[in-house]
């Protein structure tokens, strides 16, 4: 019976139209929207999640792993993951999004609860990096699905008040508006359609589905945007130092270049670097391909830096972009964001 009603609801699903485009960097580093063939008959970004999946699995069995030692003293957080990790470790297409969702609210609550409890000892920097970098990921994931994007913005809109509302709509025009005129930066057509839909949030005969897509559209964008702007301040002190925000930045980015730059040789550094801990050395060529794609983004980290208050405000209004800060941080100051704040 299980089996059929699991049936039945993904033949529904394959007949609902997803929420809002997708975005990538092509390979001229102008943002646009996502091919077709990127994006399943549901809405969701497949191309998207099957980067991101081993990521996050990988993230979660370390954290649970490191938490999972001696008295335990973090009992509560690690079981948070560990929940987390049951709903991820498995095929993609059996994932219930709906569920990681509110997972990974549960444990984003959790950790806060964990750095404002002074009689517990203090996360250790390895698996604090670890748990930003999943909660993250977790974020562009859980937006890649036509789902994730229809729960998270049910969700907000239940909490906003009618002020919040306003303000978001506000912080979301002031971020779309910034992207129009920057041919360099962002294609037309994409730069014109995330105006439009910011401008008809919550408008016109479908009140609901114009919110959704205007908040799936203008954070997938934010996304894309950022790691841009991250690429463009990409340097060998960063990663050297094996900075938090510069390996999760790469990680998104990873997941935003378009076909023809992740055959180039920039790409595959970055790929690679992903998949490193922190205390491994980063070999001579990967940091060389690094510089030059600093080099090639950097009008979008000057865009980027140019934008940093409409980005801030927009990130003040999602709790699944309040790592936008620490990013904005780390590409403002070119140093590594602190984690004990």
């Amino acid at each position: 019976m299980e089996a059929i009603s699991r049936q039945k609801s993904n033949c529904r699903r394959s007949h609902r139209k997803g929420y809002g485009p997708h975005f990538e960097i092509g390979e001229n580093g102008v943002i646009t929207f996502a091919p077709p063939q990127a994006i399943d008959r549901q809405g969701n970004n497949v191309a998207r999640l099957e980067k991101l999946h081993p990521i996050l699995r990988t993230l979660a069995r370390e954290v649970v792993e490191a938490l999972d030692h001696g008295n335990v003293p973090h009992r509560y957080l690690r079981d948070r993951v560990d929940a987390y990790r049951e709903l991820v470790n498995q095929n993609i297409d059996s994932v219930d999004f709906a569920r990681l969702y509110v997972e990974g609210v549960r444990l984003a609550n959790a950790m806060r609860t964990t750095l404002a409890d002074e009689e517990l000892p203090r996360l250790a920097h390895p698996i604090h990096e670890r748990l930003d970098s999943l909660l993250q990921l977790h974020g562009a994931f859980v937006l890649a699905t036509a789902e994730g994007i229809e729960v998270i913005a049910a969700e907000e809109r239940y909490r906003r008040t009618p002020g919040e509302e306003v303000e978001y709509r506000d912080a979301a025009v002031g971020f779309a508006e910034s992207l129009q005129n920057e041919p360099n930066i962002i294609d037309p057509t994409a730069a014109s359609f995330a105006l439009g839909t910011a401008e008809e949030f919550a408008r016109g005969a479908n009140l609901e589905r114009s919110a959704v897509v205007a908040s799936g559209t203008i954070k997938n964008l934010a996304i894309v945007v950022s790691t841009a702007g991250v690429l463009g301040a990409a340097s060998t002190a960063a990663v050297s130092s094996g900075s938090p925000a510069m390996i999760v930045g790469s990680a998104v980015s990873a997941l935003v270049f378009g076909e023809g730059l992740k055959k180039s040789k920039a790409f595959t550094a970055l790929a690679s670097q992903i998949t490193k801990r922190l205390d491994e050395a980063v070999d001579a060529s990967a940091l060389d391909a690094l510089k030059g794609l600093g080099e090639r983004f950097r009008p979008q980290l000057t865009f980027v830096l140019g934008i940093e208050p409409q980005l801030r405000r927009l990130a003040s209004q999602h709790e699944e972009l309040e790592w936008l800060n620490k990013t904005l941080d780390w590409i403002s100051h070119r140093g590594t964001p602190r984690f004990d704040e």
